[in-house]
């Protein structure tokens, strides 16, 4: 385990689902060639309580056995970053999990002693086992897992590699993960752990959820690298943590929230990159904002469509005389729904997300490269005039705001999320109150932007439907605007009085 002390033990690992058909060899890469791996034949039962008390807090209790010997491990949820997660083991005896080993661990208050636990779940693999050493200082432990998690009579099979450092700078973790998810052709990087996986196939299990935004705790005697890089972890977690929804899940129920989570992260990211830009080395940046923007995009077109059909037409169809009008749009615009929900899950089985996952983590790692002197300064010291500099892009967007155009309100809105974010992002350093505050003011004024942005998008899309079916949409087309022009002018009316009152705020002091 890399990075553990006694009373914060911490694993860092990164996971990678192998296509199928895939053998039991590691990559023909460098850092493998002249290996023997050690095979292992294991088999883990996860426990929990009858009310799943570990599963409700995130964590996970289990036994492994494997040669001679039996390993308890608890592993709770992410301690904030893309690939980090506490870790407690301990050989036990026994075939059931011993709790005097779980006392100074998150566990011990949801676990006194005598309660009852159960099996829930178990995996068996054969597993292959590599320890590699890039560098003198740096040890990774590499394994392939191939078997399956079997609960009741249920299955679901296991083809993945980790990587867990073991010492030395997680750079080189992230090197080398980047190095075979290229060499892997369907490789693909996730942050599922098998226990998650495990409920999902166990009776009765929650199906997955969405995960929403972290918070981010930053400190003022930070440097600028340590913010960016606990910022961008957390942007990545939620990107990731919500993946497996977005791929998996329903078309018209969970999936829906899982991508619109996966957008939410990759706008944190982009505003994160804006915010500290003119510290950041901008060859990379520009690189990533590009990526960025691309896979929101692709995103963006499935989210659109999801909101459109689930949102925007049963509000439309509720207006008296026009419903019968509008109802004839969701046939084309189903379809429509379902074209970019297949271009997004094409998306998200290709190797381009894990890719920017494992460079920006990386990236954010190592200081030389994020921007070498100048993110080595205090972040005490930088961040109100970073956030000046933002807001006074929000200021000068919104001066007369009664004249400004429909693609003006547009920028508008966007440079006041990324605002918004900004002062998230940086919340542990102002003063709650007037944060509190100004954040307020923030919500009615977007509140209203977004207002104008939906109207202009729905009726974008309806023109969409007509041209792609034809003129008999027409009148279908023109029921939606009417509901949505009111609303565009309903939002218009409350702007100008939205627009003084949060102009007249003043910005919180970042200490």
């Amino acid at each position: 385990m890399a990075d553990h002390d006694e009373e914060n033990p911490r694993e860092l690992e990164i996971k990678l689902l192998l296509p199928d058909g895939y053998g039991d060899t590691f990559p023909d890469l460098d850092a493998f060639r002249g290996l023997v791996p050690a095979e292992r034949h294991q088999i883990t039962t996860y426990f929990d309580t009858a009310d799943r008390r570990l599963l409700k807090e995130g964590m996970a209790l289990r036994l492994r056995q494997g040669g001679a010997r039996t390993l308890q491990t608890l592993k709770t949820a992410s301690d904030g970053s893309t690939f980090g997660r506490g870790e407690w083991e301990a050989p036990v005896e026994g075939k059931v999990p011993d709790l005097a080993l779980l006392r100074g661990t998150p566990a011990e208050p949801l676990l006194p002693d005598g309660t009852a636990l159960r099996p829930v779940f178990e995996t068996r693999v054969r597993r292959l086992r590599c320890d590699l050493s890039p560098a003198d200082d740096v040890r990774i432990e590499a394994v392939l897992d191939l078997g399956e998690i079997r609960a009741g009579k249920r299955r679901e099979p296991i083809r993945e590699m980790e990587m867990e450092l073991q010492q030395g700078s997680p750079i080189a973790l992230y090197r080398l993960a980047s190095e075979v998810l290229l060499a892997v052709p369907g490789a693909l990087l996730s942050t599922e752990s098998k226990a998650a996986r495990g409920w999902q196939i166990a009776a009765r299990a929650p199906r997955r959820r969405a995960e929403k935004a972290g918070e981010v705790v930053l400190r003022p005697e930070m440097t600028v690298a340590e913010a960016v890089r606990a910022i961008i972890g957390s942007c990545l977690r939620q990107l990731m943590a919500n993946e497996p929804l977005a791929r998996t899940g329903t078309a018209d129920g969970s999936r829906m929230e899982g991508v619109h989570q996966m957008r939410v992260a990759i706008r944190r990211l982009r505003a994160a990159l804006r915010l500290f830009g003119p510290l950041l080395e901008p060859h990379a940046t520009a690189r990533f904002e590009d990526e960025l923007r691309r896979l929101g995009q692709v995103l963006g077109a499935a989210r659109d469509w999801d909101v459109f059909c689930e949102e925007t037409l049963p509000e439309a169809g509720k207006e008296e005389g026009t419903a019968e009008w509008v109802a004839l749009l969701r046939p084309a615009a189903e379809e429509c729904r379902v074209e970019a929900h297949a271009a997004m899950l094409e998306e998200l089985r290709r190797p381009a997300l894990g890719a920017l996952v494992l460079g920006l983590a990386g990236w954010a790692e190592d200081p030389a490269v994020l921007g070498g002197v100048a993110v080595g300064k205090p972040l005490a010291k930088v961040a109100p005039g970073l956030l000046e500099g933002v807001a006074r892009k929000v200021r000068r967007r919104g001066r007369k705001i009664r004249h400004r155009s429909m693609e003006e309100l547009h920028s508008l809105r966007k440079a006041l999320k990324r605002l918004r974010y900004g002062l998230e992002f940086l919340s542990g350093l102002c003063p709650e109150k007037a944060l509190r505050r100004y954040l307020q003011g923030c919500k009615e004024l977007q509140e209203d932007l977004g207002g104008l942005n939906d109207a202009v998008t729905a009726i974008a899309m309806a023109e969409k439907l007509v041209a792609r079916r034809g003129t008999e949409l027409a009148p279908a087309m023109a029921g939606l605007a009417q509901w949505a022009e009111a609303r565009r002018e309903a939002a218009v009316a409350r702007l100008p009085e939205d627009w003084k009152a949060f102009r007249d705020l003043p910005l919180p002091p970042v200490d």
